[in-house]
């Protein structure tokens, strides 16, 4: 931390890219290691970095961290509002002029996973490894938002687990996608088809009946060859995991019915594209610039109304609803 903070400000670099890099977040799988991290702060990790200055005889620009914040559970709805509002507060001359000083540091815990999206932070500190990768994945997507994002991962030597992730660092980030834990999710239920579904069906379209460029999917028709062996492996797929759970014939059946009358209706809306096109256009997957015949497009992203919205990621893609408490009566009612 030491090391991080204060080249940041020795380096001679233009002020708004310094001001990317300014405010170090600081994230901690427990509140314990949070909390002694703390006292830390003004005390050891200050001091070092005076000691340092002069090492380097740069005691001139020696920064000092007087502007520390906290993100996690032990600050209440309007500290942490507070908090989230100053870490909007860029590092420039002008707005110290204006005492209008940015966070030096903020330690926080898992709280930030969601929520926190704070476009200047791109600077993090990562103590140990956290127990879930999908943990890890969202913690550290929260800094390098828009501009290049740095995050450094502190492994203590005496966990096996962190040894592990270190002797496989570059193994593990290639590829940790893979090594997320699996949620439990009811496979082919009605939420995961309306949102999966589509994706499914046009990869398969891609890559075994060979409309794989983009402009290709304009070749696409209801009448194509091989689609039913698409169709097919779909249904078979969902009728071996329904036969799996012991779901009851009817109900197997029934469900099965359901999943070939979206497909059919899937391949409605794409052929439907297809008519609608204009001479001199072509529909493409998800590659054209003016966004105006796109087959698909990233989910809850803006875009062509008519595109399939398609999940680009494993991250949680659940929409936030706000909830309305009604009381009824008064204090004297049962």
């Amino acid at each position: 931390m030491s090391a991080l903070t204060n080249r940041v400000k020795m380096m001679d670099i233009p002020e708004g890219v310094k001001d990317k890099y300014w405010t170090l977040v600081c994230y901690f799988n427990t509140l314990k290691e949070l909390g002694m991290t703390q006292s830390l702060v003004q005390a050891d990790i200050q001091d070092n970095i005076n000691i340092v200055s002069n090492r380097l005889l740069r005691r001139k620009p020696t920064r000092k961290l007087f502007n520390v914040a906290e993100l996690n559970s032990r600050k209440t709805a309007s500290q942490i509002n507070n908090t989230l509002k100053d870490l909007e507060t860029n590092y420039s001359e002008g707005n110290m002029r204006n005492n209008k000083w940015a966070i030096d540091v903020v330690l926080a815990s898992n709280m930030i996973s969601v929520g926190l999206d704070v476009s200047r932070l791109n600077l993090m500190m990562v103590l140990q490894q956290p127990k879930l990768t999908s943990e890890y994945i969202q913690a550290t997507s929260r800094v390098g938002r828009e501009k290049p994002g740095i995050i450094f991962t502190l492994y203590g030597s005496s966990r096996t687990r962190d040894k592990s992730h270190y002797e496989m660092f570059y193994d593990y980030h290639q590829s940790f996608y893979k090594h997320v834990e699996p949620t439990s999710v009811t496979c082919f239920s009605e939420p995961a088809r309306n949102r999966m579904l589509h994706s499914v069906f046009i990869a398969l379209v891609r890559h075994i009946l060979g409309l794989s460029s983009e402009k290709s999917a304009s070749e696409f028709k209801k009448d194509l060859s091989g689609l039913d062996k698409v169709e097919n492996i779909i249904v078979n797929r969902a009728e071996k995991l329904f036969s799996m759970d012991g779901e009851s014939e009817d109900i197997k059946q029934n469900e099965i019915d359901d999943i070939k009358n979206e497909i059919y209706k899937i391949e409605d809306q794409w052929a439907g594209r297809v008519d609608d096109l204009p001479d001199d256009m072509s529909l493409m997957y998800s590659e054209n610039k003016d966004q105006q015949f796109n087959l698909i497009k990233p989910f809850e992203k803006e875009g062509e109304n008519k595109a399939m919205e398609t999940l680009q990621s494993m991250r949680n893609v659940d929409k936030q609803s706000g909830v309305d408490i009604l009381v009824f009566g008064d204090d004297e009612d049962e």
